[in-house]
């Protein structure tokens, strides 16, 4: 990572157990990386290894703090976000989550199947993706308070299926991508400015 100066920090591996590579999904304005490191622990049911993946927020003042998962599975938690407030979003497991400074690791709501939390601004509204059956995916937001709304009650349903988030700027514009259903069923990237 480089700073406005051009000097180069190299993040370490965390020391928390024997890790062969760690992951720097997303950095913030303030030098806040967000990411997850690899290695290999003691399984105690069988004795033998089992992979990890353990998350992480780390920051120049404060080095690596790992950030607890949803569930006891330690193999599938990848922060993808983090605003400027310094809240983090992601997917743990099968499940979107949100944490917030000080706060714990809390479970987003989905329609009950897999979701993904991809993005955060700084307002603190999320863009991710949601499963509304096994292997249909719809793009969704969810605001600052965690309440989750489709993004196809913000477009025209009869031309526009939003399958899948892609970022959230400060302005309140969510993109997408989208199954243009007057085009033949071509995906294309489409935005729609959020409700206030």
């Amino acid at each position: 990572m480089w700073d406005k100066g051009g000097k180069l920090t190299t993040l370490p591996l965390p020391d928390w157990e024997q890790y062969s590579v760690d992951r720097g999904f997303a950095v913030d304005d303030e030098g806040t990386v967000v990411g997850n490191a690899t290695g290999y622990v003691k399984n105690p049911t069988t004795g033998g290894n089992q992979q990890v993946n353990d998350a992480f927020r780390w920051d120049a003042d404060n080095g690596f703090q790992k950030l607890a998962p949803l569930t006891d599975n330690r193999t599938l938690t990848e922060p993808l976000a983090v605003n400027a407030s310094g809240v983090v979003v992601g997917t743990s497991g099968d499940d979107a989550f949100v944490l917030k400074p000080g706060g714990t690791m809390t479970r987003l709501p989905d329609f009950g199947f897999s979701a993904k939390a991809l993005k955060v601004n700084d307002a603190g509204w999320i863009i991710g993706t949601a499963e509304t059956e096994p292997d249909a995916d719809a793009a969704v937001v969810w605001d600052s308070d965690g309440r989750m709304y489709a993004l196809s009650a913000m477009v025209d349903s009869a031309h526009w299926t939003p399958t899948e988030g892609i970022g959230i700027n400060n302005r309140g514009q969510a993109a997408f991508y989208a199954t243009d259903r007057t085009d033949q069923g071509t995906t294309k990237v489409v935005v729609a400015t959020l409700p206030h």
